[in-house]
């Protein structure tokens, strides 16, 4: 695995997006994108979860990326919770004017081939809640293939979880 190419912070470039690091600047997109799911739903909590995800970047525990068009925020992916086994889990929230435009797709294509051919990694994985019927069919539509299920509580709500996966051809 190639984790030094983390530092410095990977800039990525797709046909629409650049992937890039999520500055304090950007702030309001960034309580929009992290408000659906409690993690910050205020300017405070939002300066907290950034300095959050900064600690894990700089631990070498996750990258998160912010997805910029036209240079606004429009949403958030990146590898999270480590890379043992030389696995990534991918994660990502899009803010809702700009969902079902193939945006996630060309972040997804982006992160997937930095993550196998930059990184070497030789799984990404992805959780996603079953009820979550888009997120699983983008999963899918990338060859993702379900390899577990887990009844669990995810911050405050009991869900039924499931996890995708791919690998390395």
């Amino acid at each position: 695995m190639n984790l030094e190419l983390l530092y410095p912070f990977p800039r990525l470039v797709s046909q629409r997006l650049t992937l890039s690091q999520v500055e304090d600047v950007n702030l309001d997109h960034f309580v929009e994108i992290t408000s659906f799911n409690d993690k910050a739903r205020t300017r405070e909590e939002a300066i907290e979860l950034l300095t959050l995800i900064k600690n894990q970047y700089n631990n070498f525990f996750g990258i998160t990326w912010g997805m910029y068009f036209n240079e606004e925020l429009i949403g958030t992916i990146g590898f999270y919770r480590g890379f043992e086994n030389e696995t990534g889990e991918v994660g990502y929230v899009i803010r809702e004017s700009f969902r079902r435009k193939g945006f996630l797709k060309e972040a997804m294509e982006t992160v997937i081939e930095f993550g196998f051919k930059q990184l070497e990694l030789r799984t990404i994985s992805a959780f996603t809640p079953d009820y979550n019927h888009g997120s699983v069919a983008a999963l899918k539509a990338f060859g993702f293939k379900k390899t577990e299920e887990e009844l669990g509580v995810h911050r405050k709500w009991v869900l039924n979880n499931e996890l995708y996966s791919i690998e390395d051809l």
